[in-house]
């Protein structure tokens, strides 16, 4: 995917698909008007994310344009829970774990992974040893809903720079679960309080030795469809979660 396109989808550009007629706009126009159609955008230093709901599909689109680290080719990117408007920094006191609203329960979740000694523990699907590999979490279409819903690499794949990936899946709660601007709560004893899971926020991560957790993080608004879904479709391709709805 030029770098170029995913540029312009940073500047905001509303851009078609080369095919489209008045009919493909007027679509998203009647869309927009349905409850049940929600549009989403995130954009950071060099990346942008755009994700829409439709009737319970989600579709994803994370897209890297500028290198985030040097000598970093590849990134992983997750849904978190938080986002601080005063501070807009990436750190796990401002932006959390990850969206894990069914307990999965990676690594870095923001859920209640506790066992019955009130420590927090790793899922089946991250646990590892022992762990058949139909259970764990993983790219492949049959094990991409062991894993976190807010864990998008783990679901689709490390995003490389100047290019693009698209996570998908059945989620009757992703709109619902969203907070513009979640800043974290704590309870009357210092902890932090976990659950009802929300997502508000994208966090870029890599793993490369000398390249910190979190190398850039944006705060998602809640957006026109008229304006991001076409952008979405020239970007990213066509929407999987959509053509599940269609039924083909």
């Amino acid at each position: 995917m030029p770098a170029t396109m995913l540029k312009a989808a940073i500047a905001g550009a509303a851009l078609a698909p080369a095919s489209a007629g008045l009919g493909y706009w007027r679509r998203i126009a009647k869309k927009s008007s349905n409850p049940d159609y929600r549009c989403y955008q995130a954009v950071g230093d060099g990346f942008h994310s755009v994700a829409i709901f439709d009737s319970g599909y989600v579709d994803i689109g994370v897209a890297v344009t500028d290198t985030l680290v040097a000598g970093v080719s590849e990134h992983n990117y997750h849904l978190h829970v938080g986002w601080d408007r005063d501070t807009e920094q990436c750190g796990a006191d401002f932006t959390g774990g990850h969206y894990d609203p069914t307990r999965a329960c990676g690594g870095a979740s923001d859920a209640l992974c506790l066992n019955d000694a009130g420590e927090r523990v790793k899922g089946f699907a991250y646990d590892g040893a022992g762990v058949p590999d139909t259970a764990k979490c993983g790219n492949a279409p049959w094990l991409q809903d062991n894993c976190e819903v807010g864990d998008l690499s783990g679901r689709a794949g490390k995003v490389p720079v100047a290019g693009a990936t698209v996570t998908s899946y059945y989620f009757p709660n992703f709109a619902k679960d969203f907070q513009e601007n979640n800043e974290l709560e704590m309870d009357e004893d210092g902890g932090r309080i976990r659950e009802p899971a929300e997502w508000s926020s994208l966090v870029m991560h890599c793993d490369t030795a000398g390249c910190s957790a979190r190398v850039g993080c944006a705060k998602y608004e809640e957006v026109s469809c008229y304006k991001v879904a076409p952008t979405f479709d020239e970007l990213y391709g066509a929407r999987p979660g959509r053509r599940a709805l269609r039924g083909n």
